[in-house]
């Protein structure tokens, strides 16, 4: 709960400690003087609405001397509204990202750009290619924080999410102390928003690094464009393992888009390039290193990260977060150092539990085995480390297991929220500064202290 919401829950209980039965009382106008106070500096928000109400009869209280004492019945009414007030609001609370951990405070922009040379390539859709990206950068200035979510991407259930604010200041200047930065492309899941990883994104700027994050419109669940349209995913459910068939169906669906948003990350390099010819004014013309390239994604798109990272001969690193890959059988490795981290959930099945499974079950145990193993193998061309974070689920790589403390709604693990994000953040930084900056890190070399941690070199040979 916020400063001001736990002083408004609280501020009840002292009054009904301090004036006593007797509401007519100076005391009594405290609480509406805080939820005055909440509205206007932290926001409201339909979880303190009992705690809003109880504020409310208290003001009634105190300025009307004739009403009658309230009794045991209204003060056991008080009390349920502050219990359903704190524990609403903690199921769903305004939480706080991890406290950055690098030199630099960070920045944010977004941007709109249009692709004019494409089509907008989903069915039912006309129009050019539309796409929106959010740059988080090192800064040295610090002014007024972004917010996570825009009222418009939630609903009553997620509408916390747009009081939450990060730590990133809206348009601030870029960091001075380094010349130029190197560039990290962020790929999210399947209908996932650009934003869905904000806390890797927050560490990585704080590093030193670049990182730009597409929102795929009519994929990504919502695209909210500057002038106030708001576009939806027009995609279905990814998978379907009812027969080899409709597996197939699906199957070749997810190829196709992971072709749409891999041109959509080719356009946003090539704007990149032309951000950093001479006579351009934006704030990362010539400051952003395109000879130092990575792209990773959380999910599905993991996907996309390793198909652009074998296509695009400018990405030097890629990195998959608990995604598959769907290639082709006997696809191109990727042929560039490679980070893959897992969930426990994630893995490649025995051939005996693959046999004695059935139905869906065997379908989808068999896509496992083959996809993974065909990553696996296409890492020792190039290196790469294979990664699992024991206690966790697949939803421990992305933010969600900080909306609420109920695991259950989130699908996350049973290790703390906080302490897989500290271990995929550390190995994030570690992998892109070993690869685009050549830095020697030990996180990479040795056997992990984290008992949480279970760590492959895959591709290397002892002296690399």
């Amino acid at each position: 709960m916020r400063t001001l919401e736990i002083l408004l829950v609280l501020s009840p209980l002292a009054v009904g400690l301090l004036a006593g039965r007797s509401l007519v009382h100076p005391l009594a106008f405290l609480p509406a003087l805080l939820l005055i106070l909440h509205a206007a500096w932290e926001g409201l928000r339909w979880q303190m609405a009992p705690a809003y109400l109880l504020a409310i009869l208290l003001l009634i209280w105190g300025g009307y001397p004739r009403l009658a004492d309230p009794g045991r019945l209204g003060t056991a009414v008080g009390l349920l509204l502050i219990l359903c007030a704190v524990a609403a609001s903690s199921l769903l609370p305004v939480f706080q990202f991890p406290k950055t951990t690098g030199p630099f405070q960070v920045g944010t922009i977004t941007r709109h750009l249009v692709d004019r040379s494409r089509s907008e390539p989903h069915e039912g859709v006309s129009g050019d290619r539309e796409i929106l990206i959010q740059i988080w950068y090192p800064s040295e200035d610090s002014g007024r924080k972004d917010y996570y979510r825009m009222w418009q991407e939630t609903t009553l259930k997620t509408e916390s999410l747009a009081l939450v604010r990060t730590c990133a200041s809206v348009g601030s200047s870029l960091a001075g102390r380094v010349t130029e930065y190197p560039v990290i492309l962020f790929s999210p899941s399947w209908t996932g928003r650009h934003n869905q990883c904000t806390f890797q994104m927050l560490e990585l700027a704080s590093h030193g690094f670049v990182v730009v994050a597409i929102n795929h419109p009519y994929s990504s669940e919502q695209t909210v464009y500057p002038d106030g349209r708001v576009v939806s995913t027009v995609l279905g459910p990814p998978l379907d393992f009812s027969s080899d068939e409709a597996w197939a169906v699906a199957l070749q669906g997810l190829r196709g888009e992971i072709s749409i948003r891999t041109d959509d990350f080719r356009f946003v390099l090539d704007q990149l390039e032309r951000m950093q010819q001479p006579g351009q004014t934006d704030i990362f013309s010539g400051r952003i290193d395109l000879e130092r390239i990575a792209v990773y994604g959380y999910s599905f798109g993991g996907a996309v990260a390793a198909r652009l990272a074998r296509d695009d001969r400018r990405v030097r690193a890629a990195g998959n977060l608990d995604g598959a890959h769907f290639d082709e059988p006997h696809a191109e490795p990727i042929g560039i150092p490679f980070l893959y981290f897992l969930s426990e959930e994630t893995y490649i099945p025995e051939t005996g539990e693959i046999e004695a499974a059935a139905g869906e079950h065997r379908r989808w145990l068999r896509f496992l085995a083959e996809d993974t193993q065909q990553i696996r193998e296409s890492m020792e061309k190039a290196g790469g480390f294979w990664i699992r974070l024991l206690d966790s689920r697949h939803s421990n790589f992305c933010d969600s297991p900080l909306y609420t403390p109920l695991r259950r709604l989130t699908g996350a693990g049973t290790i703390p929220a906080q302490e897989a994000m500290k271990v995929v953040n550390s190995y994030l930084i570690a992998f892109f500064r070993s690869e685009l900056l050549g830095h020697d890190e030990p996180l990479l070399h040795k056997t992990p202290s984290n008992p949480c941690i279970q760590f492959q070199r895959i591709g290397y040979t002892e002296s690399d």
